[in-house]
């Protein structure tokens, strides 16, 4: 697979530090323990905040098998919107996070689902569509939005930049 960690992100990747003064992270690719579950930079599924050796100290996203996307038995640790996400490596999903779930419930902290996906357009009208179960949404740029019928909201990724890196199909 292709590495798209940094890309775009200029020198302060590599030079600078992960994380900001608060302890938050300085790019997505990085995370602070504060978050739960989160995509790794690949996007194939969710993982664990942690460092290593060779991470300099900085946290990121260590794959979890029972969140990775492609893996067939990953549903069964879709303990949030069960039924919605599509595993398995043929599925065709990737990680995408947020506080999506069920009307009526509540989630206080981000994690990982896996949808089917597909971009269409190109350059700045870059669409990134995203199968919920039966619903498609629309992310035309980067942020959160709200799902008819769901509780929370979905982050959108900048659908420019996921689709000409780890979004691209190739």
């Amino acid at each position: 697979d292709p590495f798209y960690a940094g890309a775009g992100e200029g020198c302060g990747y590599y030079y600078g530090s992960c994380v900001n003064s608060k302890g938050l992270a300085n790019f997505h690719e990085y995370c602070s323990s504060t978050e739960t579950i989160k995509c790794t930079a690949s996007g194939r599924g969710g993982g664990a905040c942690t460092s290593d050796m060779f991470s300099n100290g900085c946290k990121y996203s260590s794959p979890m098998p029972q969140h990775d996307c492609r893996n067939p038995d990953g549903a069964q640790s879709a303990y949030v919107l069960p039924g919605q996400q599509k595993f398995g490596p043929t599925a065709g999903s990737q990680c995408f996070s947020g506080t999506l779930v069920e009307a009526n419930r509540i989630l206080s902290s981000s994690v990982s689902y896996c949808f089917i996906y597909n971009c269409t357009g190109s350059g700045v009208n870059t669409v990134l569509k995203m199968n919920i179960g039966t619903t498609t949404v629309q992310c035309k740029t980067k942020g959160s939005i709200s799902v008819i019928g769901f509780a929370g909201k979905l982050d959108c990724p900048d659908p420019t930049e996921y689709c000409s890196t780890i979004g691209k199909t190739f």
